[in-house]
């Protein structure tokens, strides 16, 4: 396209943010796929893309990859209060299977307020009652 450089950096930098916040917006990452399935190729591209960066910019929180033979890969958050959300990843590419779970951290906000806890980065709106 007609992009300069600094839009280009600008768009990476867009969609790298979100990695770097997993940690405030979820408790855990799991990543399962099967370790020779074609269906599966995509998430096991995404693991070996995206996993050391992932716990780079998230060292404490825990990102599981678990192969496992003749399952349906998915990826999985864990959210407050342990529940759990999960999006099937067969036959996507490793883009998509990053795009699946970003929508999944995405969704941390309105998934936590449902369940009367706060997001974890403290993004709320914050009331100060003063004493008068």
């Amino acid at each position: 396209g007609s992009e300069t450089s600094e839009e280009v950096v600008g768009k990476g930098r867009e969609i790298m943010a979100w990695r770097g916040r997993l940690s405030m917006m979820v408790r855990e990452v799991r990543v399962v796929y099967c370790p020779n399935s074609a269906a599966s190729q995509g998430t096991r591209s995404f693991v070996e893309k995206e996993y050391l960066d992932l716990k780079a910019l998230n060292p404490l929180l825990p990102v599981y990859i678990r192969p496992a033979n003749n399952v349906a890969p998915f990826v999985a958050v864990r959210y407050e209060r342990g529940v759990y959300n999960k999006r099937e990843t067969s036959g996507l590419a490793a883009e998509q299977v990053a795009a699946q779970l970003k929508a999944l951290v995405e969704q941390a906000p309105a998934v936590n307020a449902k369940l009367g806890s706060k997001d974890l980065s403290g993004g709320g709106s914050v009331q100060i009652a003063y004493l008068t």
